[in-house]
């Protein structure tokens, strides 16, 4: 009466954005790009002028959809021990999570991801060079990476960021760099050493991103950590959120069943700073030697 299921969770993008609904299969939301100047003037003379200036962020609803099949004979012999319909629907939600975690996280803005440029390849765009920080010298894997490379990120993100940050790592990640540093740290206690890992790094929240960059060893040049207010750089946006439908005529010929399993969402990440300006989000790259 129960199914063995040892799957990882997924779902961490949208818990680290901003979460909107979409009311049709378009929504603009805008975005302030600059603000008004104030200027020092004499008694009698003229106020300057200014004007904030402002751009879109656009959404498009973006269908992933999953299916099986099964046959009548599989659903009846599975009525009294196990909710057969439950169990897929489980299947389908764990497939689609870790889909939109894949998409919003790493994609890579082509088909295979809808479309949608996920905020580890995007920060990493010469067009956002003033949110990434670079390792030191050798820092060239997780294993490397060392205490000054992450103070440097903490002391890159802007203050206005900073209530609502976390660190955005794979668990592997973590364990290699995150957690080897604060047992490195002197003052520890035997029963400190051999209790649970608060999962906390420079007083901020540790999140672990399964789908996040996890190799060890050497691996230059490549985006390891995020840290930074997520909900401020980037939207989730929901058309329908996720629903699970049984087609009993698809396959009549063959009696079996279909099940699909659709949802409508889109990811947006649009504020990741520039060449000059650092954004809500930073990012922490190795070293390229």
């Amino acid at each position: 009466n129960r199914v063995i299921r040892l799957v990882e969770n997924y779902g961490t993008l949208p818990q680290a954005c901003e979460n909107v609904s979409m009311q049709r299969d378009t929504l603009v939301i805008p975005k302030r790009l600059t603000g008004t100047s104030a200027y020092f003037i004499g008694e009698g003379s003229a106020v300057t002028e200014s004007e904030p200036t402002y751009g879109n962020v656009n959404l498009v609803a973006k269908k992933l959809a999953v299916s099986c099949r099964m046959s009548s004979e599989l659903v009846e012999d599975a009525q009294g021990v196990v909710g057969l319909a439950d169990a897929v629907a489980n299947e389908f939600a764990t497939s689609l999570s870790y889909t939109v975690d894949l998409c919003g996280w790493t994609g890579s803005a082509n088909s295979a991801s809808g479309g949608i440029n996920g905020i580890v390849n995007k920060i990493a765009e010469s067009a956002y060079s003033a949110s990434v920080v670079t390792a030191a010298v050798g820092n060239i894997s997780f294993e490397t990476l060392d205490i000054e490379d992450f103070l440097g990120v903490v002391g890159k993100l802007p203050i206005y960021a900073r209530q609502g940050a976390a660190w955005y790592v794979s668990p592997a990640g973590y364990a290699a760099s995150i957690a080897r540093l604060k047992y490195a740290a002197g003052g520890n206690t035997v029963e400190n050493i051999g209790s649970a890992a608060g999962e906390s790094f420079l007083g901020y929240p540790v999140r672990m991103v399964h789908v996040m960059n996890s190799t060890l060893g050497s691996d230059v040049s490549k985006v390891k950590v995020l840290f930074g207010n997520m909900s401020l750089s980037s939207i989730y946006a929901r058309r329908r959120d996720f629903s699970v439908r049984l087609y009993d005529q698809v396959y009549a010929t063959t009696d079996q069943l279909l099940l699909q399993g659709t949802m409508r969402f889109d990811v947006n990440h649009h504020s990741l700073g520039s060449t000059s300006e650092v954004g809500p989000v930073v990012a922490l790259r190795t070293a390229a030697s």
